[in-house]
């Protein structure tokens, strides 16, 4: 299914250099480079502004959230002349070259028109503004998320002993489309969901060129062949040093292991990526990069920043409405895992769309996500101090967490985290 937020952004070349540009442009209480803008009351000067468009009777109200070097995040409430509602948006400016890059992207919600005219109309005003700011645009990219929903486990999960039954958590697949061809990060497990995934991606038109594997959990690449056997020009590839973890899921014992858990659910043939000889994937100009950030929930990991989306794709280090797998981890792997956190943070892109997030969750924005995700690795770590039972581990976690989604990943994880002790212990 299609994430409840849409996601918009446009980017723009600029002849001169960062400073010089965002003098021009990154002030909130200057809008003189926007077209269309009849006048501009300014509520609280700094903070809080009132546009006031031509031919538009009903103004629209920004509020700047956060202001710093050379990008600031801005939301607005508008009484219904822009066709978007929860609106969330980052403009933000990087050096190149002897030039610079503007990048404006957003997440919102369409409201009184189809998803494509909402984002089609706020891409066509970004495009108007940069371009009237001087900027030249660089061909469209765009961000569209799939989320698998959870997935009952159907094999005995003996740490489970709920009368509910457990679950997977759900899952992303995430398309970066350019105007003709599209990159594909991830590619679920089951043949439902992939076949799902495959109809969403015939539906967008575009030519899928790549999909490259984030780290070789069996749960983001197996329905990779069917994938590949519906767009027979595309090639699948992970970073070299994730291609021995792949092929280990594709042994005889892992498969069958995902077969105990989704009876009749695994794809019959299955495929496994190739290794990358690039540093990065091109797709019409823009640079997908690869980012290798060692230890995640598996290690090794990797993310795809895509600096013209001002976005982060697909991995596990940062999980979005859902418990964290910690089932493969110690106390000296979750502190790698932070490590990789800030990795992830230092790229400083707005958006980070998750490997595993909650179908319902309402923004990917990165700043609360991240932190959300290493306040959950800490209280882990002082809930697993604090135990003397898987049973306690789960209970206090519940109680700090009551609202996220898949218990039956805080439950593997607890029986993990005692199991290591036995094991110590024998």
């Amino acid at each position: 299914m299609d994430v409840p937020r849409l996601h918009v952004a446009r980017a723009a070349r600029f002849d001169q250099p960062a400073a010089e540009v965002w003098a021009r442009i990154g002030k909130f209480d200057d809008v003189t480079w926007m077209p269309g803008v009849d006048h501009v009351n300014y509520l609280e000067h700094g903070r809080v502004r009132e546009v006031h468009l031509h031919g538009v009777g009903s103004p629209v109200t920004e509020r700047l959230i956060t202001s710093m070097a050379w990008a600031m995040t801005f939301t607005f409430s508008d009484p219904g002349s822009l066709p978007v509602a929860d609106y969330l948006a980052t403009l933000r400016i990087h050096d190149e070259g002897d030039g610079s890059v503007v990048t404006w992207s957003a997440e919102f919600t369409a409201r009184g028109a189809e998803n494509e005219a909402a984002r089609s109309q706020m891409a066509g005003w970004y495009e108007a503004c940069l371009q009237n700011a001087g900027g030249e645009l660089l061909p469209p990219l765009s961000l569209n998320v799939y989320v698998s929903d959870y997935k009952p486990i159907s094999g005995a999960v003996p740490e489970w002993k709920s009368s509910t039954p457990a679950t997977w958590p759900a899952s992303t697949a995430t398309l970066v489309a350019g105007v003709t061809d599209a990159v594909l990060i991830d590619a679920l497990i089951t043949v439902k969901e992939v076949s799902e995934l495959v109809d969403w991606i015939k539906a967008s038109g575009k030519n899928l060129t790549t999909v490259y594997v984030t780290h070789g959990h069996a749960d983001h690449f197996l329905g990779l062949a069917a994938v590949l056997a519906a767009f027979p020009g595309a090639t699948a590839v992970a970073l070299p040093e994730v291609m021995p973890f792949a092929d280990e899921q594709l042994s005889e014992g892992y498969l069958a292991y995902w077969g105990s858990l989704f009876p009749g659910q695994i794809p019959e043939t299955v495929a496994g990526p190739t290794p990358m000889t690039s540093n990065y994937i091109d797709l019409e100009g823009h640079k997908l990069v690869p980012i290798s950030v060692g230890q995640s929930d598996t290690d090794p990991s990797s993310v795809v920043y895509i600096r013209d989306l001002d976005a982060v794709a697909g991995g596990d280090v940062i999980y979005n409405g859902i418990h964290l797998w910690l089932a493969q981890t110690d106390a000296a792997k979750r502190e790698e895992w932070e490590a990789a956190i800030d990795m992830v943070d230092e790229l400083d892109a707005s958006w980070v769309v998750t490997g595993h997030r909650d179908p319902a969750a309402q923004s990917d924005a990165s700043t609360p996500l991240i932190a959300a995700t290493r306040a959950y690795l800490r209280d882990f770590n002082a809930s697993v101090a604090q135990s003397d039972s898987e049973e306690a581990l789960v209970a206090q976690m519940l109680k700090r967490y009551p609202e996220l989604g898949n218990p039956y990943t805080l439950t593997a994880s607890a029986a993990a985290q005692f199991s290591k002790d036995e094991e110590a212990t024998a």
